[in-house]
């Protein structure tokens, strides 16, 4: 045998084992990655899956009308129900009192953040308000009026602008096309630019602006009405209406005028994150914690004041409503529906209109009686919602949903005319009103029970008057647990978190 023939044996040999070698570290390192790429959910995951997205239509949307009424995604039972509260199951509540705003939400952040500003603390803080869209749903605008008067804007809000018009100006975007580059119709952030400013304890000053020109050297951003920023597919926010975030800033929501059954995604935590700092109600959700409704101790007398004795309220029609929102978050309207069926109500507003404002009523405001289903939201809508509802013994305060911590006027209204407030909304409502103060439809198994009781009431003196035991207390103390206004303004509520720096 050759020397050369004995020289390769070992070489075939060395080839097969490197084959076999390569082959089994290739199996080895696949099974290796499945086996560790599997992803572990976090807890918000686990807590909140959104449902699949769906496709995307081709053409952006060019209706001026509001976005729709979006139901909330569903959520699994692991998510904690928002709020000390429970509500008892039963059918009745089922029906008429679903809780689905406070089964929905993420816990909070850390009760007590802080962001960091530039300077020293008794210089004067600009606050950029990113308030300027909401006009598109809700007037109606003349384009080519409006872009008669151009004004400039900074180029890197170009693509936020662009977006926001083709979702919510009307088509065709003719107009919009022919506007140079860089420029906006002046209404955007003339007509809604305020001049607010102030002062907090400490020094620090601060001025609220919505003149874009200024975007730059703004300290904050402040959005305190999210609501064209939502969208049907997750993550139910469309991050491409908001403004870029320039490194000088910090972003601060507020969301105290409207519940988050309407806002509901501002309780997502990816949401949230993108804020410095937060301020609404429910505390458990929000940084700062701030009532829908809150009511400063100047105006407590008010409460206590009024004197309407029993034997002048109406006994021929007990119950009154007045509301003008048609499509609630709850079921109020069905709850009404069912009412009707026992007794007699008498609703003064747009939604199960039966009755019409008084006349006299309609001329001490000046109000013409053609608007007399809507009388209540024109000028001294108050004013005319009291005189209208004060001969009732009670009054419907149905909320437009039941979110933790969204109590709005309409519990406390009747209180100052003496009445009883019924009341349908927040799960919490207890810390917000005075005890024994007002009478609760979810303590009641149906409908036909809780009218009985109305009737019960409505015929013994000593049991409807117990209601108003609450004003012998003068010192206010026992009012309410949560829904102190506060003498600080919202601004300096925030202010009062930031850490100075530099």
């Amino acid at each position: 045998m050759s020397k050369t023939g004995v020289g390769r044996r070992p070489v075939w040999k060395l080839l097969a084992v490197t084959v076999i070698l390569v082959a089994l570290i290739t199996f080895s390192l696949n099974f290796i990655h499945s086996y560790y790429s599997v992803t572990v959910p976090t807890s918000d995951e686990i807590a909140y899956t959104p449902p699949p997205r769906p496709s995307k239509p081709s053409k952006p949307s060019s209706s001026l009308a509001p976005l729709p009424s979006l139901p909330p995604p569903s959520i699994p039972a692991p998510l904690k129900a928002l709020g000390d509260v429970k509500l008892a199951p039963s059918p009745f509540l089922a029906e008429y009192v679903p809780t689905t705003c406070d089964t929905l939400l993420h816990d909070s952040f850390p009760r007590y953040r802080t962001f960091r500003l530039k300077g020293p603390r008794n210089r004067e803080v600009l606050i950029f308000r990113w308030l300027h869209y909401t006009f598109l749903t809700h007037k109606e605008l003349s384009w080519p009026d409006a872009a008669r008067d151009l004004c400039p804007y900074p180029p890197e809000l170009a693509p936020s602008f662009r977006r926001i018009f083709e979702r919510f100006a009307p088509s065709p975007y003719s107009d919009i096309a022919t506007w140079p580059a860089g420029y906006a119709p002046c209404f955007f952030w003339t007509q809604l630019d305020y001049g607010e400013q102030g002062t907090c304890e400490g020094g620090t000053s601060w001025r609220i602006t919505a003149n874009f020109t200024r975007w730059r050297e703004a300290d904050v951003m402040l959005i305190d009405f999210p609501y064209l920023l939502r969208e049907d597919y997750p993550p139910y926010y469309d991050l491409a209406r908001f403004p870029p975030k320039n490194t000088n800033q910090v972003w601060w929501l507020k969301l105290v005028d409207e519940g988050l059954a309407y806002e509901w995604y501002a309780g997502l935590r990816g949401f949230r994150e993108l804020f410095e700092m937060t301020m609404g109600p429910p505390a458990r959700v929000f940084d700062i914690f701030q009532p829908t409704f809150g009511i400063s101790r100047d105006r407590m007398p008010e409460f206590y004041k009024t004197d309407i004795p029993f034997e002048k309220k109406k006994s021929d029609v007990l119950v009154a409503w007045m509301a003008g929102n048609c499509n609630p978050k709850n079921n109020r309207n069905e709850f009404v529906d069912e009412l009707m069926k026992y007794i007699t109500v008498d609703s003064y507003g747009s939604c199960h209109h039966t009755k019409n404002v008084p006349e006299y009523v309609l001329k001490k405001y000046g109000i013409k009686p053609e608007g007399n289903a809507t009388a209540h939201w024109q000028a001294n809508m108050y004013e005319v919602k009291r005189d209208t509802l004060s001969p009732y013994k009670f009054i419907l305060a149905f909320e437009n949903s039941n979110c933790a911590g969204y109590v709005t006027e309409k519990v406390y209204d009747p209180m100052l005319i003496d009445a009883i407030p019924v009341y349908m909304g927040a799960p919490d409502i207890d810390d917000y009103v005075p005890p024994h103060s007002i009478i609760k439809v979810s303590d009641f198994k149906t409908v036909k029970e809780f009218a009985d009781y109305i009737e019960k009431v409505a015929n013994d003196k000593t049991l409807y008057e117990s209601y108003f035991e609450w004003k012998k207390d003068k010192t206010y103390d026992s009012f309410c647990e949560k829904c102190w206004k506060g003498e600080t303004s919202y601004m300096c509520k925030f202010l009062e978190r930031a850490e100075w720096v530099g």
